[in-house]
């Protein structure tokens, strides 16, 4: 009975929670987009954080950052505008939205620390035969360029069976799991006619990796399970997450810098 009691207790907490004009958009929006699980694993990383970046993730679920936008609506300042870029600077702008040359740098650097982390486990993670090429520099890198004529997916395996497999990541903000994904779907759905001419005759299954600001990573089973020895590991996945949140602290507590 107790059991029953605390479950119905938790459900409606929830409920009242997800319905929440500001507070409710992440929280419903993860529940959403992952399964129990993850979510087990993703809050026991998150308890290994240091306490100010434990307090940014938590306040950033919450909405709760003191960005712009909120310390207008709590009546501590007028302005509610990033001063990078000029719009609304609300949480989710912060973190993935701002359109300023400043921000969209600070965003690349957070994507490409990302990419690298999964880059490496792939290259040392796939199965024979595989050749993988990546759109980042560095001389242990394949460039893409070898592949793709001017479009640029962040990983790209050659395998042995005339089909090139495809990954994209994107960093996206919790609220934007499935548009970010069927964003990159669409954008490259004609990527085979982008093919050089080594491989215009290969065929091409592209998939797609979203990771949110705060550490959530998709579901890549059905690439991993093609291309790779074994799933994406937890200690990758907290690798990742461990990148993710740090960088986006620091592009938190950069929103106002107009330096790099």
């Amino acid at each position: 009975a107790l059991k029953i009691l605390k479950e119905k207790h938790i459900e409606t907490n929830f409920k009242c929670i997800t319905l929440l004009e500001i507070q409710g958009k992440i929280i419903k929006s993860i529940n959403e987009s992952f399964n129990k699980a993850t979510l087990i694993k993703w809050a026991g990383q998150l308890d290994n954080l240091a306490a100010p970046i434990y307090n940014f993730v938590r306040k950033a679920i919450q909405q709760q950052l003191p960005t712009a936008s909120n310390l207008s609506r709590w009546g501590i300042s007028v302005d509610p505008r990033c001063p990078l870029c000029r719009n609304i600077q609300s949480n989710k702008h912060v973190l993935s939205c701002c359109s300023s040359n400043i921000a969209l740098e600070r965003y690349k650097t957070r994507h490409d620390k990302v990419l690298k982390i999964l880059v490496d486990w792939i290259i040392s993670n796939s199965k024979p035969n595989r050749t993988v090429f990546v759109d980042l520099e560095g001389v242990e890198y394949k460039p893409l360029s070898n592949v793709f004529v001017s479009l640029r997916p962040d990983i790209a395996i050659l395998g042995p069976d005339n089909t090139i497999y495809t990954l994209e990541l994107t960093i996206c903000h919790e609220t934007n799991f499935s548009k970010s994904k069927l964003h990159k779907e669409t954008k490259y759905e004609n990527l085979r006619s982008n093919l050089t001419m080594r491989f215009r005759d290969y065929k091409i299954k592209n998939y797609t990796v979203e990771v949110g600001t705060l550490g959530l990573i998709s579901n890549i089973k059905n690439f991993c399970s093609i291309n790779l020895n074994s799933s994406i590991t937890d200690r990758v996945r907290a690798e990742i997450a461990n990148s993710v949140i740090s960088s986006s602290f620091t592009i938190y507590c950069d929103r106002n810098n107009i330096t790099l």
